[in-house]
């Protein structure tokens, strides 16, 4: 599928005159032009009388562009705001795999600029990663679920063989996180209270990092939050985190109601044959079984219907200490008591997820090319 994607200059972001922190020139359209199925054609706005998509990058979760003083409407030029009157762009807000947070005041004022400019709502299309959003021009899209395996840094994830035996592990739990998030502080403070042998985790920005027999080594000694240049080959270290545990504590990046975010750190763990908890909004954990992966009987996951995000962490804590009451036996044998269930969840992101964003991608854009030519 062919796509024209119009720039106003080379040299700054779509949406501002020079280069700023809230902008960025990458985003969605740099990321389907790997997609075998696409092809992006970038042309200059200024000197294109064909139909073109002009999109503006919103950088990480930053909305700024929306913002009175800072709105991307006062910045494009007369012939991007011509011809998306005369539907022959649109305009694309994204935000790739990070949540927009609608903002009511926000799409006020975005609505003042089309109406002031005439230019229909069926020209403006937002993405981002918010499964939650009631917003009838936000599509959810999440970009995660494919490319989850990276080797190249500490934080790296690589695929772990398929015939894996029968040894004893280690540790019941894994979990690893790297930024201080509320919930991720109160669990890692839950954790302190137990030993290696119960929860193997990082919290890399109080600089804990996993033991080198368990877990590649931090090559480089980094310290905090920094996570390793892209000099690390991970095939060259026999250590895997998740060879030495049996069940993953998936801390997602957030954890209020506000946001469903969906990121890699759910898939991590499903390709590498491990039951999970996810520390997800509520209905996450819904939201991964309407993917069509498989949750787990022996694992109490009420968690995902509280609402109340205090009660759902203290519930999940309770069902961690539970599940390490039950002893490393015990768990070893439930591990291995439900390896098809793991085995089916892989093979599952192996046939379909992994695949998923570029169907979605394909039929959005073909629903858009199917208005274009009806209307």
């Amino acid at each position: 599928m062919n796509l024209n994607i119009g720039l106003q200059k080379n040299d700054s972001p779509n949406g501002y005159s020079t280069i700023c922190e809230w902008l960025k020139h990458d985003g969605i359209y740099e990321k389907i032009n790997f997609f075998e199925n696409f092809e992006c054609e970038y042309v200059d706005v200024e000197n294109f009388n064909k139909f073109y998509f002009f999109p503006i990058n919103g950088n990480n979760r930053d909305t700024r562009c929306l913002s009175e003083e800072y709105f991307f409407g006062k910045y494009l030029s007369d012939k991007v705001i011509n011809d998306a009157s005369l539907g022959n762009c649109i305009i694309h807000l994204n935000w790739l795999d990070e949540p927009y947070v609608y903002d009511d005041k926000e799409i006020k004022r975005l609505n003042n600029f089309l109406y002031e400019n005439e230019i229909s709502w069926e020209n403006i299309l937002f993405t981002s990663n918010n499964f939650s959003i009631k917003f009838d021009k936000h599509t959810a899209i999440n970009f995660a679920e494919s490319s989850i395996e990276c080797d190249t840094h500490y934080l790296g994830f690589k695929m772990i063989d398929d015939n894996i035996g029968d040894d004893k592990r280690y540790s019941i739990f894994l979990s690893l996180s790297r930024t201080p998030h509320n919930h991720r502080k109160s669990l890692v403070k839950f954790f302190e209270s137990y030993d290696n042998e119960d929860i193997m985790y990082s919290a890399l920005w109080k600089d804990k990092r996993i033991d080198d027999r368990f877990h590649w080594p931090n090559v480089h000694n980094e310290k905090g939050m920094n996570h390793g240049d892209k000099k690390i080959d991970l095939s060259n270290f026999k250590q895997d985190p998740y060879l030495n545990t049996y069940i993953s504590i998936v801390t997602e990046t957030n954890f209020d109601n506000e946001v469903l975010q969906v990121t890699d750190k759910v898939f991590k763990p499903i390709v590498n044959l491990q039951p999970f908890i996810y520390v997800s909004s509520f209905g996450g954990l819904q939201h991964i079984r309407d993917l069509g992966y498989h949750t787990f009987d022996f694992i109490d996951e009420s968690y995902d219907l509280i609402k109340d995000e205090e009660k759902r962490l203290r519930t999940i804590k309770n069902e961690v200490h539970r599940l390490i009451n039950l002893g490393l036996n015990d768990i070893h044998d439930i591990y291995y008591g439900i390896i098809d269930v793991l085995r089916y969840n892989r093979k599952h992101w192996l046939s379909v997820g992994r695949y998923r964003v570029i169907k979605q991608m394909e039929v959005f854009y073909q629903n858009i090319r199917n208005k274009r030519t009806q209307s």
